[in-house]
């Protein structure tokens, strides 16, 4: 009497099918570990030079939150003395906006946005401090179309500037706009080969090698029904 095999056995159609997509997975695996180790090595090469090794002491987060909160605390003071100067404004929306990061506090991020608007009002040119800010608000509330319009604006004027760039790496991801982010990120790294920057291009990277397996999957998936189709309907093969 014949008998199904088991599922996990070598000569099973379900076994098959997961070797076929472990197979096409590999590449994106690979990246991603090829990234890993060379992001790892890249790091352990910076550091490993004393000569150039920059003293850098690890913040806790409550050490960090305390350092936002007296910048915030300087910026709010500095900015009621110079009711009018736009710069300062910029600098205090920035810091609103750490704030947001730093506690997740929604109300930061309002308070970045109007301080913000609030200095490009008084200082409507070479303010790509405020416009940054806004752009960053906008990403944050994923309004990625806005978010990438005011980051090309600050690109318009400054077209090599990296905050401006590494915000639009993200918010064309984040659209599902791997060309553009790579292209995007592909700059940041050529100006700045940084850890942040290098891991911003190894995520687009990932991005781009599981969209194009999920693609390859999804169209192997339609090959048995095409398969059956055509053998079912002769005339149709021609």
């Amino acid at each position: 009497m014949e008998t199904n095999p088991h599922p996990l056995s070598h000569h099973s159609p379900q076994r098959r099918r997961l070797n076929r997509r472990l197979r096409m997975l590999a590449p994106c695996l690979l990246v991603a570990g090829l990234t890993v180790t060379g992001l790892i090595g890249w790091q352990y090469r910076s550091n490993s030079a004393s000569s150039y090794r920059y003293p850098f002491i690890k913040l806790s987060t409550q050490d960090a939150l305390q350092q936002v909160q007296a910048e915030l605390a300087f910026l709010q003071a500095r900015a009621a003395e110079r009711p009018n100067d736009g710069l300062v404004r910029a600098d205090l929306a920035q810091s609103y906006f750490k704030m947001g990061k730093a506690t997740g506090e929604t109300h930061w991020y309002l308070q970045a946005e109007q301080t913000a608007r609030r200095s490009l009002s008084l200082l409507p040119f070479d303010n790509e401090g405020a416009t940054l800010v806004l752009a960053r608000v906008a990403e944050a509330k994923h309004d990625f179309k806005t978010a990438i319009q005011l980051a090309n604006e600050i690109l318009s004027q400054k077209p090599n500037h990296p905050d401006a760039l590494g915000l639009l790496v993200t918010s064309s991801l984040a659209q599902g706009n791997l060309e553009d982010a790579a292209e995007k990120a592909a700059q940041l790294v050529k100006q700045i080969p940084t850890l942040p920057s290098l891991m911003l291009q190894a995520l687009v990277n990932v991005g781009i090698c599981l969209t194009n397996w999920a693609a390859f999957s999804a169209a192997s998936s339609r090959l048995p029904w095409a398969k059956e189709l055509v053998t079912s309907n002769p005339s149709a093969s021609g």
